[in-house]
């Protein structure tokens, strides 16, 4: 395993691996993002403050009024959460493959 990739191990086990796990083909990415917040016990203005991201930007993301497209703002957001940035692109590209049509 190269260290340089995965400096603390590959992050594939964790809280959000259960969650992942049995609700990734249900769950869309906001309502992934909104969930793994709560489950820490954060507010919107916390995980705001917390990775830099704008309140106003992550409830748009949360409501679905603006896609989380942004690789920085994905990062801020899966390093914030404590969860792999991997796991939420994926989430992401996921949400955003289902609307056009793709992935079903």
């Amino acid at each position: 395993m190269d260290a340089r990739i995965f400096p603390n191990g590959p992050d594939v086990r964790g809280p959000h691996h259960m969650i992942l796990g049995r609700l990734a083909p249900k769950v869309e990415a906001p309502v992934f993002l909104r969930m793994m917040r709560e489950s820490r016990g954060l507010t919107r203005a916390e995980l705001a403050t917390r990775s830099s991201v704008s309140a106003r930007t992550l409830g748009a993301i949360e409501t679905r009024e603006s896609p989380l497209g942004s690789l920085a703002t994905t990062a801020a957001l899966a390093d914030t959460l404590g969860i792999g940035r991997v796991v939420l692109a994926l989430m992401i590209l996921k949400d955003y493959e289902s609307r056009r049509g793709g992935w079903s």
